[in-house]
């Protein structure tokens, strides 16, 4: 769902802004949890920008945010009846990372909207080319019964599926994943209080998230190897451990334990609960 839209609709008693700062305001202080702001169009946020920043940079919110895009195209866009422009997404995604230290946004792109040109498509390679977004969801259009859309002449399967494999290879060329890597190899050599909060598909490791919500994988054995003793992963599941990331892959950090035991401390330390934040305390 629209976090955004649910804040603006009628019924609502506060902006999306407003509603973040109280959420965070009863969090605990020692980041054993934290907020992860889901999905919000680019027209909900387009006004509160800044206070929007200011969220994200605060130590119990993840510096990370989804802002579907879809097209490339003002054209396609407006076929989609989408209540924005692209111009105006990229102002959303230029502000924030600008303004948020290590952000990180994901988005979404559909392949072969009714309509949609050569022209069109090259716009949205465009887009990917200029911004090179770590987390790109690709998907071709479906046509929902009873839509607008669904009543629009189709573009042939045949190219929408060369233009959705084209913008996949886009998304995962060496480029690409030279960059994502990159950002995650510069987590390297740091230490991170993080919340253990999950097993890992490999059922080994344990799943911790950065600030930055880039994935740290953590070996509950790396604790006997410190010489700490065997803890159990039933033993560190929930608990806020300190970790120092040691190796990173496109998609994951790897991590060994510093401290087992539960952390006390106040991860907002200079900030204040009305989150007067500004990005040199971030």
């Amino acid at each position: 769902d629209d976090l955004g839209a649910a804040s603006s609709s009628g019924r609502a008693t506060m902006d999306l802004p407003e509603l973040l700062r109280r959420i965070v305001s009863v969090l605990p202080r020692s980041g054993r949890c934290k907020l992860r702001i889901g999905m919000t169009n680019p027209p909900f946020i387009l006004d509160c920008l800044d206070e929007m920043a200011e969220v994200l940079r605060h130590p119990l919110v993840f510096s990370y945010l989804h802002v579907p895009v879809q097209s490339g195209s003002n054209k396609v866009l407006d076929k989609m009846n989408r209540e924005y422009t692209i111009e105006e997404f990229k102002r959303v995604a230029d502000y924030l990372m600008a303004h948020v230290p290590g952000m990180e946004i994901a988005t979404d792109i559909i392949c072969g909207f009714p309509g949609e040109s050569d022209e069109d498509h090259e716009e949205t390679m465009q887009l990917m080319r200029d911004y090179r977004f770590s987390h790109v969801h690709i998907s071709q259009f479906y046509a929902r019964p009873g839509t607008p859309a669904a009543r629009m002449k189709r573009v042939p399967t045949k190219i929408v599926k060369a233009r959705t494999r084209e913008i996949t290879k886009l998304v995962e060329a060496n480029d690409f994943i030279a960059i994502n890597a990159n950002v995650n190899k510069s987590l390297v050599g740091t230490v991170h209080c993080v919340s253990l909060v999950d097993v890992a598909s490999d059922g080994k490791h344990l799943v911790g998230h950065a600030k930055n919500y880039c994935q740290i994988l953590v070996d509950p054995q790396s604790v006997a190897a410190a010489g700490s003793g065997h803890l159990s992963r039933a033993d560190l599941m929930g608990k806020l451990v300190k970790v120092k990331v040691i190796k990173t892959t496109r998609w994951s950090a790897f991590a060994e334990i510093l401290i087992e035991e539960p952390i006390e401390r106040d991860a907002t330390a200079g900030v204040s609960r009305g989150l007067s934040l500004s990005k040199s305390d971030a």
